[in-house]
């Protein structure tokens, strides 16, 4: 209802009409708008995706955007977790990203028997540790990366899971490597000056 009125504060033509299985039904005439829509959102449920500004949008903003996903085509849960559906890959990556963006833990599951990808969204509530069980060495011959980001953290995703890293720290303004740069000047020093009066 608040995104008809929405469309309706903007002068946009609607028409309105019932089903006979209860459903609401409103259709949108506004070329302006499926132009838009089309360029930004995708064409058809299959690359159905987000417009680029959502990233940019307030934290506030940014929930309101999850929350009317879930309401369009979600669900809410008793334990205060959400589910959200989509056969968009895109769309479901993206949604995963919002949601770890709005403070939620997120995993995009396996494709259900349908087709359709469902994207579970959960408070956090606990902490997760790494252990020795968790690290494997893994033959590899090639270049490493280390990607650097403006705040610092960087978000990865494998198996559908995601996780913040901070691997993206070291570079030559961050607190952690100035503070690293000045103990090394220090026990240089102390090193030098204990080796010359040695000798």
């Amino acid at each position: 209802r608040s995104a008809v009125a929405s469309l309706r504060a903007a002068e946009v033509r609607l028409k309105e009409w019932d089903q006979k299985n209860g459903m609401t039904v409103w259709q949108a005439y506004d070329k302006s708008l499926w132009t838009w829509l089309r360029q930004n959102c995708g064409i058809g449920s299959y690359t159905k995706k987000l417009p680029e500004f959502v990233n940019d949008l307030p934290a506030v903003q940014q929930k309101e955007v999850l929350e009317a996903l879930v309401l369009g085509d979600g669900t809410h849960l008793k334990s205060g977790s959400m589910t959200y559906f989509t056969v968009s890959r895109e769309l479901a990556a993206q949604v995963q990203s919002l949601a770890i963006q709005c403070g939620y833990v997120s995993h995009v599951n396996k494709l259900m028997a349908n087709g359709v990808i469902p994207v579970t969204i959960k408070l956090a509530g606990r902490n997760i540790k790494v252990s020795a069980k968790h690290i494997s060495c893994v033959p590899y011959r090639g270049i490493v990366w280390c990607v650097t980001v403006p705040n610092g953290l960087v978000v990865t995703r494998r198996h559908g899971k995601a996780i913040v890293t901070g691997n993206s720290t070291l570079i030559s303004g961050s607190p952690f490597i100035r503070r690293v740069r000045a103990l090394q000047a220090f026990y240089k020093s102390r090193f030098l000056r204990t080796f010359w009066k040695a000798v």
